[in-house]
């Protein structure tokens, strides 16, 4: 890939695992790679020096929750994430962690790129604690990969409705709990609807 025909653009991939591969087999995100022994499918598809090259303004790196952690030990283990994470992305000087619209729009000024943290899993942290998230965090995807008191998400491992406790019994039709209905309200609660640059649309989970 290359940068031709990009000038001016914003190009940013709005959902990047590669961190996953960070914290499981010490992934540098910092050094460029190939494309593995897949061909890029299911790891290697992305670092900082390929996305530079690649003419990218920016992305959305991913944190993903573990389920099989206790409550305390997904809270504790995201927040420890978030830290490591921003301080890989932020180690290069071509990159700015950002929070919002503005913050890409600053970063895009100085010529850097611009890069946005999520969580997958909302059941890192309760619906309480959503308000005391770090400001770098723009979005929760509420409901990732596997059921939990929140819902199931629309694949075939999300099985048939939401896991356990606190309160989450599955509304008819619809894939969150009343448990993930309140956390929704938590995070529209503190969103900032002006964190995306191309979109306003609501209901997206974004912080």
């Amino acid at each position: 890939m290359d940068d031709r025909g990009l000038d001016g653009a914003d190009v940013l991939d709005a959902h990047v695992e590669s961190f996953v591969w960070a914290r499981v087999l010490r992934y540098d995100l910092r050094r460029r790679h190939g494309r593995g022994l897949l061909g890029g499918r299911l790891y290697s598809q992305l670092d900082v020096p390929r996305m530079r090259a690649a003419g990218m303004t920016g992305a959305v790196f991913s944190i993903a929750t573990n389920p099989i952690r206790s409550r305390a030990g997904r809270r504790m283990t995201l927040l420890a994430n978030i830290r490591r994470l921003q301080g890989i992305l932020e180690s290069d000087p071509g990159v700015t962690v950002v929070a919002d619209v503005a913050g890409y729009r600053r970063a895009r000024a100085e010529g850097r790129m611009g890069c946005f943290l999520a969580i997958q899993g909302g059941n890192a942290v309760t619906a309480d604690d959503v308000a005391t998230l770090p400001g770098v965090v723009s979005r929760v995807t509420v409901v990732h990969l596997t059921r939990s008191a929140l819902g199931s998400p629309s694949r075939p491992l999300g099985g048939g409705g939401g896991r356990g406790g606190g309160g989450g019994g599955r509304r008819p039709g619809r894939g969150l709990t009343a448990a993930g209905h309140d956390y929704v309200e938590a995070l529209d609660a503190v969103a900032s609807w002006s964190t995306w640059p191309t979109s306003t649309a609501r209901g997206s989970g974004t912080r």
